[in-house]
């Protein structure tokens, strides 16, 4: 008989030790994602702040936003006289009580009825469908 140490023991235990890192990670990440969901969909959110793709964009005269603002199809588009920016980021809007009115860009590349002229925030499909709960 041999009276060498097993390799493979060694490596079982180091094994064993990372994964019980790992472990404790996922269960502390999981115990603290309730937290987060809570505080976003709770009364929390109707104050939060959604970012836009842009904000004050005048549409053009046959009712499209500029190109550079790089608007999609089934983005929406809300006045901005409905809408609130954030006060600590310009580039955010504020839900408040609620719901504005939105108007989807349609395959034609338009903000649903808007004339041109009308200033605009333009939120991206997602952004819009949790902005305005």
């Amino acid at each position: 008989m041999n009276d060498q140490s097993n390799p493979v023991g060694t490596d079982q235990t180091e094994i064993a030790t990372k994964e019980n890192g790992r472990r404790r990670l996922v269960r502390g990440a999981a115990a603290f994602a309730p937290v987060v969901l809570t505080l976003r969909s709770g009364a929390l959110a109707a104050a939060s702040c959604t970012g836009a793709r842009t904000v004050n964009t005048t549409l053009e005269s046959n009712s499209k936003p500029p190109p550079s603002v790089g608007a999609q199809q089934n983005d929406v588009c809300f006045k901005v006289t409905e809408v609130n920016t954030c006060p600590s980021a310009p580039t955010k809007l504020e839900n408040g009580v609620g719901s504005p009115t939105g108007y989807t860009i349609g395959s034609n590349g338009k903000c649903g009825s808007l004339p041109g002229g009308t200033q605009v925030a333009i939120l991206s499909s997602t952004a819009a469908s949790s902005f305005a709960r």
